[in-house]
């Protein structure tokens, strides 16, 4: 038997591993094509280009580890299919369920492994990945310079060149020079230039050679306002030095993301969610109480009837809660003028106080969505873990009943019922952190539908069904289905007697 158990484990590393690459790397590029614009024309260097590399290709495990379970369990299972060998284990007198314990056993180490992973390494690289993107997406573009275009990504500066020669020489050079804030009165043309960086990689220097520089004067007077005066200057040689402030790549501080619900462990996640859960129910209760609407009466009300921490932001009660008083046989003896008056102000006051619920309520429901992020990622880091164990269960029977190995069939079918789970997963993550449902059904709906699918597929394959058959999963359908048609035409016929 254990002769058997390395068998089947040597026949399942091998796709595991080959597979698990392939989706860290499709999940990659999907990770690249939405930053790439962030990324390319920062003239970054190599070593923090490939650090980038580095914690993406790490961040990406979790999501590929199921995938890449379903994928491998069917290949290895369908292989042996496919040869015979599942068959003749059968035929030895080997149950399916000691046919599947090595395979059983390794899937639970790497939904282990997942776990460990997602918990206390991914926070970390997380934090680090982000505080690496920010940091690029504050660096501002490296100077490109393209013949026959205004060059824009120079602060206070627009260039145009005619051509570049393979040598760095710019050839018939306008300048537009927007320091001064006065629009375009600064203007120098050159035959040619030669550009770069000063050592300290914080300034540019612009040589020019045989120009002319041309400045509109501010006019003092109305006749210098006519007269539009300038100045003209020549040149041999002149040199400009453009700070180029944002252009080199500077890592920003870690602490700017510690307490991101993505670079946080599960006991730190469930600790930011209370916290913000407990906030947003004192702030909502404060600023139900300090509403303008309000009358004396109800503030005193509140007064006595909240607890101390509330009280203080309570305004001192005007009337006793033994009090009577009748506001509209006040309101009708007074004069027209101030009847007006009060019901102005009462419905201005209304009108505010709407507004303001309108912006709590936004506000309110911003931090609860914040809250519900912290719990979806707490949730998260089990469902992927359990995802593991769940494709496994899933991709192991379905190999042994297609019987068909390789890359084909396989890959077809894993990628099909992952994209559905990933679908439903998504759908219901995001109702869930809009707070539309609690947030562990949403998480966990989708492994909850799914493991009925499993536990179905190990049923059929426990049969030893040569092939799918998908009347095995619509008998019921179509019986509750005949039930109640008979039952509407029994209903039908009783009516049209009567």
């Amino acid at each position: 038997m254990k002769r058997l158990h390395r068998y089947l484990l040597q026949e399942f590393i091998g796709p595991f591993v080959m597979t698990f690459f392939i989706c860290i790397f499709v999940f990659f590029m999907q990770f690249m094509w939405r930053y790439l614009e962030d990324i390319v024309g920062k003239g970054l260097e190599w070593p923090v280009i490939t650090e980038i590399v580095t914690y993406i290709f790490l961040s990406m495990i979790p999501m590929s580890l199921p995938l890449a379970m379903l994928i491998a369990s069917i290949m290895t299972l369908g292989n042996l299919g496919e040869r015979n060998e599942l068959l003749a284990m059968k035929a030895a007198g080997i149950s399916q369920l000691n046919i599947f314990k090595p395979l059983i056993l390794i899937a639970i180490l790497i939904s282990i492994g997942a776990f460990s992973f997602s918990n206390y390494a991914l926070p970390s690289v997380n934090r680090k990945l982000s505080i690496l993107l920010y940091s690029v997406k504050q660096t501002q573009p490296e100077l490109l310079v393209k013949p026959g275009a205004f060059t824009n990504n120079i602060p206070n500066y627009r260039i145009k060149v005619e051509d570049k020669k393979e040598n760095g020489t710019l050839t018939e050079v306008m300048i537009y020079d927007h320091s001064k804030r006065g629009g375009n009165v600064n203007i120098t043309l050159a035959d040619s230039a030669y550009m770069g960086l000063t050592d300290d990689k914080m300034s540019m220097r612009l040589t020019l050679f045989d120009g002319e520089t041309y400045e509109e004067k501010k006019p003092e007077s109305r006749k210098d306002r006519e007269n539009k005066p300038f100045t003209k200057m020549k040149f041999s040689k002149q040199t400009y030095l453009i700070p180029m402030e944002g252009m080199t790549f500077q890592r920003k501080d870690e602490k700017l993301f510690k307490n991101s619900y993505h670079s946080l462990p599960m006991r730190k996640l469930e600790y930011m969610a209370d916290s913000i859960y407990d906030k947003t129910d004192k702030w909502a209760k404060d600023k139900v109480i300090r509403f303008t609407l309000i009358s004396p009466l109800i503030r005193s009300l509140a007064y006595d009837n909240y607890p101390d921490s509330v009280q203080q932001r309570v305004d001192k009660p005007v009337f006793k809660l033994d009090s009577i008083l009748m506001n509209d046989s006040i309101l009708n003896q007074a004069e027209l003028r101030i009847q007006k008056m009060v019901l102005n102000r009462a419905i201005e006051s209304v009108r505010s106080n709407q507004r303001s619920l309108s912006r709590s309520e936004e506000e309110i429901l911003g931090m609860r969505m914040l809250g519900n992020k912290y719990v979806v990622y707490w949730h998260d880091k089990l469902v992927l873990s359990v995802a593991c164990l769940l494709f496994f269960l899933i991709g192991a029977p379905l190999g042994s009943i297609i019987r068909k190995g390789g890359m084909g069939m396989p890959l077809v079918l894993s990628i099909f019922l992952f994209i559905i789970y990933y679908v439903i997963g998504t759908t219901l993550k995001k109702a869930g952190q809009a707070g539309t449902m609690p947030v562990w059904q949403a998480m966990w709906l989708s492994t909850l539908i799914y493991f009925p699918v499993g536990l179905l597929l190990t049923y059929i394959s426990a049969n030893d069904s040569s092939r799918f058959n998908f009347s095995l999963i619509f008998k019921p359908v179509k019986n509750i289905l005949k039930r109640w048609m008979l039952k509407s035409k029994n209903t039908s016929s009783d009516s049209t007697e009567a």
